[in-house]
């Protein structure tokens, strides 16, 4: 600590005269004695903690609630598995299995069939851009639009000017 404050006085004293050389030797032997510091373990972390706080999950899957809704769940699932045959002994009408298979697969069809159109529509879609993208990268076309954006803004400020003229005249 004594050394810090002689290099110190030193630095001062040299700056104080005027001598560069010297007070530059003397500035580089003060920053050599000069005891570096380090935050603490976990410094960075809690400052970034203190400008934005750590955060908080929406849902826990650990949450007690969530496992047993997940546990009763599973054992309704296998309670009616294990009974679904002897709903058969009953006097419904109760579907088979295979019915059951068969309108699965026709939801699953009619749902592709809706994806499919879907697509369909979002091709036609990217078609008529790419057209317009083509059109509009060719000089003939980007000048021809902007004469009519000009000759639209300039029919707008026209019809402004007449407005406002015939506002006043009332």
């Amino acid at each position: 600590m004594r050394r810090l404050q002689t290099d110190l006085k030193r630095w001062l004293a040299a700056e104080a005269t005027g001598d560069e050389r010297r007070a530059e030797d003397a500035f580089g032997a003060l920053l050599a004695t000069t005891p570096r510091l380090r935050p603490s373990a976990g410094f960075a972390e809690r400052v970034l903690w203190a400008i934005e706080p750590a955060p908080t999950p929406l849902l826990a899957f650990g949450a007690w609630w969530w496992k047993a809704a997940i546990v009763a769940s599973v054992t309704l699932i296998g309670m009616a598995t294990g009974l679904l045959p002897l709903v058969r002994l009953l006097p419904l009408d109760a579907p088979t299995f295979g019915e059951v298979l068969k309108t699965g697969a026709h939801g699953l069809a009619w749902i592709g069939e809706w994806f499919a159109a879907g697509l369909a529509l979002w091709e036609f879609l990217a078609r008529i851009g790419t057209a317009f993208q083509v059109a509009v990268v060719t000089p003939e076309v980007a000048s021809l639009l902007l004469a009519s954006t000009l000759i639209g803004a300039s029919a707008l400020y026209s019809l402004n000017r007449l407005l406002i003229f015939e506002r006043r005249t009332w």
